[in-house]
């Protein structure tokens, strides 16, 4: 958090400190550490210039120098609780999480109705497992501060891995009554949804009432807008899937596009994906909501891509990002890992990147091709040719959105192999 408090009794002082919350509010972090050594240099026992030097490095990513930081505001000032609240939520980051706690009790000590601390703790208790202390701080949190949007997400989030979905329902909806286009409540939601849905595949989950009336609503709304559009995309991650989304949420919006994607003129366009069919949906599933029927009638496609490229893609996003739950140190490491999820009924198997081979986007439980329209990610020709047809010019100009450097690497002929073995059927299927 960034407040002028604490700051030095000099009116030049607190003029700089606001021009730099100013600079923090538009995201000009770089600017904030241009001009922050040289305040630093000029009064050194302002602790609040340090704490802002802590928030710029943070969202710089060097979390390192960032907790060196707001050490130095609070050894300036031990009493400064902003300073205390940002450490922890930057220990929470570096997995620090015992740490974390204790640096958000020392704020809520000095602070007692620090709604922000709250959360922070909520959050730093949710990953370290402890989720009745992760829902406690969170509905802290929104006593002290009704309107506290993050914190309804975060107490639906820790209500969602405790089990408890129609709660978690209700906070995710109410963090969207205070902003509709709060994206992870609306995400949350869809996450919800598709637990539910993956209990009943597998029979370990009664009826819901609640549940079940939402899906359906969400139902009637889907089918009414594919049946104007007459199309679905099946997205199936490292293929350019996310700039596929992108020119249909331009041309059709909801529910065709990409939840949150900023353009380069800075536009959002906030929520245009389904809460039933959120990022890679598979087909199968795809189709249960949309419709026999209407699945017969509409135009439906898809992009694979040769499964060499596409594994390294897959283990260099992983890499970059942390967010697929597999072992990565090493390529090979990263497909035995990967070829461990892959066991058993696809249709069975909890729907997520690290679970599911191209083909399994695509098939059903009795390999049956499912989508119409399945276009390869190297012949950039038939993608822009088929996309015209739909209303869609400008693909061949599309940015990659999610950079991974994967071409930059160059597969051994026993990693291949390993690949060969594990996605034979991705091989086979798709004729590469």
């Amino acid at each position: 958090m960034v407040s002028p408090n604490a700051s030095s009794n000099s009116g030049s002082l607190e003029e700089q400190v606001q021009e730099l919350i100013n600079h923090h509010n538009h995201g000009q972090f770089e600017v904030i550490l241009s001009k922050v050594e040289t305040l630093i240099a000029l009064y050194p026992k302002a602790a609040v210039l340090f704490n802002i030097k802590g928030i710029a490095l943070k969202n710089k990513g060097d979390l390192e120098g960032a907790i060196n930081s707001y050490k130095q505001a609070i050894k300036i000032e031990p009493d400064f609780a902003d300073a205390y609240l940002n450490l922890g939520a930057a220990m929470t980051n570096q997995g620090n999480l015992e740490a974390a706690i204790d640096s958000c009790k020392k704020a809520i000590k000095i602070q007692p109705g620090y709604a922000e601390a709250y959360l922070n703790m909520s959050i730093a208790l949710m990953k370290k497992g402890d989720l009745d202390g992760a829902i406690d701080n969170s509905t802290q949190a929104v006593k002290l501060k009704p309107d506290f949007t993050e914190a309804y997400h975060n107490l639906g989030d820790s209500l969602f891995f405790k089990g408890d979905l129609e709660v978690s329902i209700d906070c995710y909806r109410h963090a969207l009554n205070l902003n509709s286009e709060n994206i992870p409540a609306y995400e949350g939601i869809g996450g919800c949804l598709r637990h539910y849905i993956w209990e009943h595949n597998n029979g370990t989950s009664k009826n819901l009432k609640k549940i079940d009336n939402l899906i359906e609503l969400e139902k009637q709304k889907l089918k009414i807008k594919i049946k104007k559009s007459s199309l679905w995309f099946v997205d199936i991650p490292s293929t350019s899937s996310t700039a596929i989304k992108v020119l249909l949420g331009n041309k059709f919006g909801w529910p065709f596009g990409q939840n949150g994607f900023q353009d380069n003129e800075g536009d959002n366009p906030g929520i245009v994906r389904s809460v039933l069919l959120p990022d890679h949906t598979p087909a199968f599933m795809a189709k249960r909501f949309i419709g026999d029927e209407l699945w017969k009638v509409i135009d439906t496609f898809a992009i694979v891509r040769d499964p060499y490229s596409w594994c390294s893609s897959m283990w260099h996003y992983a890499l970059k990002y942390n967010a697929l739950g597999l072992k990565t140190n090493t390529f090979d490491q990263f497909l035995g890992s990967f070829e461990e999820k892959l066991k058993g009924d696809f249709t069975k198997r909890w729907i997520f990147p690290s679970s599911y081979r191209q083909t399994d986007y695509l098939l059903d439980a009795n390999e049956k091709m499912l989508v119409e329209q399945v276009l390869r990610f190297e012949d950039k020709d038939s993608i822009t040719k088929f996309l015209k047809l739909k209303g869609m010019l400008d693909y061949s100009k599309t940015p990659k959105f999610v950079e991974t450097g994967s071409s930059d690497y160059q597969i051994t002929k026993s990693e291949m192999q390993k690949i060969e073995r594990i996605f034979k059927k991705d091989f086979d299927i798709l004729s590469y």
